[in-house]
C-alpha cells in the first residue's frame, strides 16, 4: 500500500469512529452523487482483462475492487438494526455511508483512474463542455479579427504609381 491507500484509509476510519465532527462529515456527506446519476466509468486498466490477470496482479485487484464498491453502493448497511435506531442515527448514518463513499470516489479518481482523466460520465460531459466553451472562445476570435479585416477591391485596371 501506499501513501495515497494510508490517507484514504485513514479519512474512512475517521468518518467511521467519528474522529471528524458531525459538520465535517455532513460537508463530505454533501457532495454524495448516487453512482446511476453520474455513471462510473470502467478504469482503463481493467478493459480485456480476465479474472484471472485481475485476481493475479494487486493493483488490478484493487481497481477492480474500488470500481465495484463504487457501483454497487446504496446508502443504508444497517436496515437489519433501522428498527433499533431512531430517525437521527438512521440520518446520521447515512451521512456515514455517504461521506465514505464520497472519499473513496476521490480515491478512485485520483489514484486508480488518474486526476486528469475522467473517472465518470458527468466528469467526461464536463471534459466536453469545457472543450466547447474553449472552442467558442476561438471562434470568438476569430470571428473578432474577420470583422477588422478590410477587404481590397479588385478590378481589371493595371496598377499605376504615380
Amino acid at each position: 500500500m501506499n501513501t495515497s491507500d494510508d490517507i484514504t484509509l485513514t479519512k474512512i476510519n475517521d468518518i467511521i469512529c467519528e474522529w471528524n465532527d458531525d459538520k465535517e462529515i455532513a460537508k463530505i456527506a454533501k457532495r454524495y452523487k448516487p453512482h446511476l446519476s453520474i455513471g462510473i466509468l470502467r478504469p482503463p486498466q481493467l478493459f480485456e482483462k480476465s479474472n484471472a490477470e485481475i485476481d493475479s496482479n494487486i493493483s488490478l485487484k484493487m481497481a477492480n475492487f474500488v470500481f465495484e464498491q463504487l457501483c454497487s453502493f446504496t446508502p443504508g448497511y444497517a436496515k437489519d438494526k433501522e428498527t433499533k435506531m431512531t430517525t437521527n442515527e438512521k440520518e446520521k448514518a447515512k451521512e456515514k455511508e455517504q461521506a465514505i463513499y464520497v472519499v473513496l470516489y476521490e480515491y478512485y479518481k485520483q489514484n486508480v483512474i488518474g486526476g486528469k482523466n475522467p473517472a465518470s460520465c458527468g466528469d467526461f460531459a464536463l471534459l466536453l463542455q469545457e472543450s466547447r466553451e474553449q472552442e467558442m472562445e476561438d471562434d470568438i476570435a476569430i470571428s473578432q479579427a474577420l470583422e477588422t479585416y478590410i477587404p481590397l477591391e479588385g478590378n481589371n485596371y493595371a496598377h499605376e504609381d504615380k
